[in-house]
């Protein structure tokens, strides 16, 4: 629990960070957070513990966005 509580928390702050680009501040930072950025944001350990589709999402050639977009649907549907 205290894990799924921890990548909720980090999935807040990248929510936060895109809704205050969206207002036309800080874009650089956006830019800069990358697929390694968000996995430690989002706190997944890196052993053979971590649930699978994260391992997946985090390895495809997707954007931070898309990554950001598909976790967030996972944890909020």
């Amino acid at each position: 629990m205290e894990v799924f509580k921890s990548k909720v928390v980090g999935l807040n702050r990248i929510f936060a960070l895109i809704s205050h680009s969206k207002k036309g501040h800080n874009n650089r930072k956006l830019r800069a957070l990358t697929r390694d950025r968000l996995y430690k944001v989002l706190n997944i350990p890196d052993d053979p513990d971590m649930p699978q589709y994260f391992y997946d999402l985090c390895s495809q050639e997707e954007s931070v966005l898309d990554i950001v977009v598909k976790i967030g649907g996972r944890f909020f549907n």
